[in-house]
């Protein structure tokens, strides 16, 4: 069990270092949306119909600046993808030392205790306001 356990953490550890290593390779945008169109994706099918970003519009963006250091302008850019950026970090430094040390995660972070339905509503709030935020200051602060 323990080695199941061990590769899980570290699979974990590096499944989110992963993102973060992507992250670091590619050019934050000024307009704070298209970085991921460096990692040859499409560009937003909603920004170009509608004009207006879809929810995770900015998020590279945001990771992009999180990882250079510039959190004050990953947050502006995209809060939520911040907040997904540090969620990341924190996760690969916990899971990486559960994995190194193969003690339990839940000693650390208690994810047991945690109600779902009470994660997923707060997330789906930061990520509208967030939406929100990006719509704001797309619309009043570039020519996209």
């Amino acid at each position: 069990m323990t080695k199941f356990y061990r590769l899980t953490a570290m699979s974990l550890a590096m499944a989110c270092a992963a993102v973060l290593a992507g992250a670091a390779c590619i050019e934050p945008q000024p307009s704070g949306v298209g970085a991921h169109t460096q990692l040859n994706l499409p560009a937003c099918g909603f920004l170009q119909r509608n004009s207006y970003p879809c929810p995770t519009c900015g998020m590279t963006t945001a990771v992009a600046y999180l990882v250079r250091g510039r959190l004050i302008m990953a947050f502006i850019t995209q809060p939520a993808g911040t907040l997904a950026g540090l969620l990341c970090l924190a996760v690969t430094c916990v899971a990486g030392y559960a994995a190194i040390t193969a003690k339990p995660m839940d000693k650390y972070i208690d994810f047991i205790s945690f109600n779902f339905f009470y994660i997923a509503i707060t997330v789906t709030i930061i990520v509208l306001l967030s939406w929100l935020w990006t719509c704001l200051r797309i619309k009043l602060y570039s020519n996209v």
